[in-house]
């Protein structure tokens, strides 16, 4: 990536052993008290990233509409930006209510994930994950409000998962993704995409559902780099699979309850809990 940077002309700095310390590094030293006169660009927690991303519901709309339309979608989860656009563009194409989302975190990464099982904003000590892309310590606070919603899941998975996603994809699609993308095609291995967007179906009604999978991600990866995935962590996913663990996050609603309309109110009550299972 640094060197793609350079040969469009760009200076790379480059500080912090992920994209949280980077952007610390920058706010506090970079724009800090000297940074009068420059723009500092958020990756993540802007309503202009939200609307960028949000343009690919209407894309995903004219592809799907003589597939008979999708019934979920799948993206990886760093800051929230993608899962924010994606939410705004079915809310904007009237589908919030037909399409389900599931959001997918690394374990080490997992910011939404503690933020929901917390029931309040958490900032990670640290990543300790392999998809240091993911590597956000907090989530932007409306990604967390999204989150919080019934037609929105989170998964945490294994690096190894994500790693063997990557490989899985090379080998079938022949395309190159780092691992956090792979994450999310993971999902599909695992059982986690139909514990999260199948809930309830049969194997014949689910075996008709239309999934799309968000696929970004692939300046930091290479054929050598996923040979050595799979020579490290195949048989660490198979020993995983064995377990049958059931990767979806439990969400923790604080200090809210429903009136009589089904509207969410704040009434002081702690510890209201849903189970995703």
């Amino acid at each position: 990536m640094i060197a793609k940077l350079q040969a469009l002309g760009a200076t790379v700095h480059q500080e912090g052993r992920n994209w949280g310390e980077a952007d610390r590094f920058l706010r506090e030293e970079v724009m800090g008290v000297e940074g009068r006169g420059r723009v500092y660009v958020p990756p993540f927690d802007h309503p202009d990233i939200w609307e960028g991303a949000s343009s690919l519901v209407p894309e995903l709309e004219r592809q799907m509409r003589a597939q008979g339309g999708y019934d979920g979608v799948v993206c990886s989860v760093g800051g929230g930006g993608l899962l924010l656009g994606i939410a705004d563009g079915l809310h904007s194409a009237g589908m919030t209510h037909k399409v389900g989302i599931l959001a997918v975190e690394t374990e080490g990464a997992e910011s939404l994930a503690s933020s929901l099982e917390a029931g309040e904003l958490v900032t990670l000590p640290g990543i300790t994950s392999i998809a240091t892309s993911l590597g956000c310590l907090r989530v932007a606070p409306r990604a967390y409000d999204v989150a919080k919603r019934d037609n929105v899941e989170v998964a945490v998975l294994s690096d190894a998962q994500a790693a063997m996603g990557s490989v899985h994809l090379a080998d079938m699609e022949r395309l190159l993704v780092e691992a956090a993308c792979g994450v999310s095609v993971a999902t599909c291995f695992d059982g986690s995409l139909r514990h999260a967007l199948g809930k309830g179906c049969g194997d014949a009604e689910w075996k008709e559902k239309k999934v799309v999978l968000v696929v970004c991600g692939g300046s930091n990866v290479s054929t050598s780099l996923l040979e050595d995935y799979r020579a490290k962590y195949a048989g660490v996913v198979e020993k995983e699979l064995k377990l049958q663990k059931n990767r979806i996050v439990r969400k923790l609603l604080m200090g809210t309850a429903l009136d009589k309309t089904g509207a969410m109110v704040a009434n002081g009550v702690d510890g209201l809990t849903t189970l995703r299972v």
